[in-house]
């Protein structure tokens, strides 16, 4: 289910914020170095610094990734990407010559119609072989957004 309160702007300013933190916290881990406290001081403030980043540049993008639509043009794909990820080399807007293809994972869902292998997970991959996870969506949504992007002659893998 998508946030109701912690959502857009505010949802992007706590994000800025845990960024702050971390820089503030190699930060620390640095003087404590310098002033040579214990071992342990400057290591507790890298893995705080390290969980921090991977909150805020691995796990909510991907969250943000299923709450936000996939909008498909006729030349391209547009999706979001953070702008750590843009320097990565993920981009937002991807045209069939940037994608080497979709990876769908399928599952058995009951329908109406009994068990039905459906996707449920969509994966770009890039030619360069990054990968942007767009998280679990609806099967219907996933079938059309697939037959759209085979007619930009994007296929899947």
């Amino acid at each position: 289910m998508p946030r109701k309160w912690m959502r857009g702007k505010k949802w992007n300013i706590l994000e800025n914020l845990g960024r702050f933190v971390g820089v503030f916290l190699i930060f620390m881990a640095i003087l404590s170095a310098i002033y040579g406290l214990e071992i342990v001081y400057p290591v507790i403030f890298l893995i705080g610094a390290l969980l921090i980043f991977y909150i805020t540049e691995v796990i909510s993008p991907d969250a943000q990734r299923v709450i936000r639509p996939i909008r498909v043009y006729k030349n391209g794909v547009l999706v979001y990407t953070t702008s750590f990820e843009k320097a990565l080399g993920k981009k937002s807007f991807m045209t069939s010559d940037d994608l080497r293809g979709i990876k769908v994972k399928r599952m058995n869902l009951q329908t109406e119609n009994g068990i039905q292998n459906l996707p449920t997970h969509l994966t770009f991959v890039l030619k360069n072989n990054m990968k942007i996870k767009m998280g679990r969506r609806n099967c219907t949504e996933l079938m059309s957004i697939i037959d759209l992007l085979d007619g930009l002659g994007i296929k899947e893998l």
